[in-house]
């Protein structure tokens, strides 16, 4: 059984489009099948939460997050961000670099904002 904060952690990290497994491994002593029903029950499709992904790489990308940190988060390859946000959103390699060039100039020195796994 979810505790509350265990559903509020989920929903956070489905709004940020993070997948079933990336939540469970997160979350101590939630499970995959946990989240996967917890998604199911609330209504919320595979599609929703992979648009929320890639809306979410967008703006990580537009605020200056290197591609790697990115990946690191989400546990996907670095070509995988690229490939995606070409394939669905037409952002090829070099806007993703020049959207971040552009905000390191404008923002030096932000903190990323943390995971909603994080304990902040």
């Amino acid at each position: 059984m979810l505790t509350e904060d265990q559903r509020y952690q989920i929903l956070m990290a489905l709004s940020k489009g993070y997948a079933d497994t990336v939540i469970a491994k997160n979350l101590p002593g939630v499970t995959h099948m946990q989240v996967y029903r917890y998604r199911c029950s609330m209504g919320i499709a595979s599609e929703t939460v992979l648009e929320n992904r890639y809306n979410e790489w967008m703006k990580l990308v537009g605020k200056g997050v290197a591609l790697d940190v990115i990946a690191e988060r989400y546990q996907v390859k670095q070509g995988s961000i690229s490939i995606m946000l070409k394939r669905k959103k037409g952002f090829t390699v070099s806007d993703l670099k020049k959207a971040q060039q552009k905000h390191q100039e404008k923002a030096a020195g932000q903190r990323l904002e943390p995971s909603p796994f994080s304990k902040v």
